[in-house]
């Protein structure tokens, strides 16, 4: 059982208590019930895949998102991560395609972004040279370490689009994307602010 808890301790907010109470819920559902539940992880593991357009999650490659013939193609807009763009998609207030910064918590682990994963950013901007970038990074600290390193990526990329904004503060400080309300997700996106190109100073 400990050595259960310290796995189930490496899963995002699970502390040692809450690990004990999801291991006593188990044993009262019996044998076939967590067959059921382990299989499931299994299949999600083994059916689902990076998209290797914009690192959004997905049983085919590229993604529904990516290969939907209906989404605006001129609209791309940045995330931190698979939650917020699912979160994002399920607000119904975009349609436009997205660029999954993932996983953000591993790229800014050490406070410095992933060069690999921003080099991965200005090859989509490049390929799908969309007109509007919207950079939808969360409103607190790691979300605006995103967002510098975004503009960085951007202004690195051959192709400068007519516009780049970002979600207004309709998002309550401190909020991740992922968790924002579905008004709030509206407000941040209709009324989303322009940024400014800037150059790296010598």
């Amino acid at each position: 059982m400990e050595e259960l808890i310290r796995e189930l301790r490496k899963l995002p907010g699970i502390g040692s208590e809450g690990a004990r109470r999801i291991i006593f819920y188990l044993m009262g559902k019996g044998v076939e019930e967590v067959d059921r539940l382990t299989g499931l992880i299994r299949s999600l593991v083994a059916d689902y895949k990076i998209c290797s357009q914009c690192g959004n999650i997905s049983r085919v490659d590229p993604c529904e998102i990516c290969s939907n013939p209906l989404r605006e193609k001129d609209k791309l807009c940045i995330v931190e991560d698979v939650e917020a763009l699912m979160n994002i998609e399920q607000s119904g207030f975009y349609d436009g395609l997205y660029h999954v910064m993932t996983p953000h918590r591993q790229i800014f682990s050490t406070g410095e972004p992933d060069e690999e994963q921003l080099e991965y950013l200005t090859r989509h901007i490049d390929a799908l040279k969309p007109s509007e970038i919207i950079i939808g990074t969360s409103p607190n600290v790691t979300g605006q370490l995103m967002y510098f390193a975004v503009m960085k990526a951007v202004t690195a990329s051959k192709h400068r689009p007519d516009k780049i904004t970002r979600f207004a503060y309709g998002l309550p400080a401190g909020i991740h994307v992922e968790h924002a309300d579905k008004t709030s997700l509206h407000a941040a996106i209709d009324f989303r602010t322009p940024v400014e190109f800037y150059e790296n100073k010598k």
